[in-house]
């Protein structure tokens, strides 16, 4: 029990020491900025806009915030540690599902809860496209612009 609790301490540590700096605050504002343009995109029904790219953007940047505080910013440090990268990315995705108003439209498009097989997935994932190099076939082409409907001068 106590190895419990002093692991959900050291979780919450984690998660106050990235709060209180502004690059992390930055970061999440924008991310969650994207992923409002996102949504937009697809209730607009743009081409190649999925709701699927809403949730995978935001499981991106909480398993990249989850990997930073766990690691200190070193990515490797955070590989060996799948338990609590999984702690805090849940800790983490839990805060920031919460601090969105109610009605917020991209709350129910945030991703289930994260285990270790879920971490040691995305680790291996990237490492595999970091080996392997991704040949761009995971990003979306950008659609073509929208032309003015008419042009009054």
């Amino acid at each position: 029990m106590s190895r419990r609790r002093g692991g959900d301490h050291q979780s919450r540590s984690h998660l106050r020491r990235l709060q209180d700096r502004k690059r992390y605050q930055a970061y999440r504002d924008v991310a969650l900025e994207m992923a409002t343009a996102l949504y937009e995109q697809v209730q607009e029904q743009e081409e190649g806009a999925a709701a699927k790219d809403v949730t995978e953007l935001l499981d991106c940047f909480l398993m990249d915030v989850a990997t930073i505080a766990v690691g200190n910013d070193d990515r490797k440090a955070a590989g060996k540690e799948p338990s609590k990268v999984a702690t805090v990315y849940n800790r983490y995705r839990t805060l920031v599902r919460d601090g969105l108003a109610e009605n917020n439209p991209i709350k129910p498009l945030f991703p289930a809860n994260k285990g270790i097989l879920g971490v040691l997935g995305d680790f291996t994932t990237l490492a595999y496209r970091i080996t392997d190099g991704n040949k761009g076939d995971s990003i979306q082409q950008p659609a073509k612009p929208r032309e003015p409907a008419s042009a009054s001068t």
